[in-house]
Formats: structure tokens, sequence, C-alpha cells
């Protein structure tokens, strides 16, 4: 099962180079977490999907 997640995550990044966009963005898009609370949560949260 990690070997098939392991590929499954290679193709996803070889889609995205081949597509110039970030995996996030070909998975669907932003995704809003309303669970954010904090200052830092939220920095993380906009570093991981810029």
């Amino acid at each position: 099962m990690m070997a098939i997640s392991a590929i499954d995550c290679a193709l996803w990044d070889l889609k995205g180079k081949y597509f110039d966009q970030p995996v996030y963005r070909l998975l669907g898009g932003l995704v809003i977490c309303p669970g954010v609370n904090t200052v830092e949560e939220e920095r993380f949260f906009y570093f991981i999907t810029k």
C-alpha cells in the first residue's frame, strides 16, 4: 500500500510539472479551513496555498 501511495504522489507531481500548476490546484483549488484559530496557523495555511 505504501508503494502505491508513493507512486500516486509521484504521478501527481509529474502532472503538476507538466501543466505548470501546483498539485493543490489540480486537486480542486484553494480550500478555506474554518478551524484556523491563530495567526500562526493562518500564516501557515497562506504559505502552503501560495
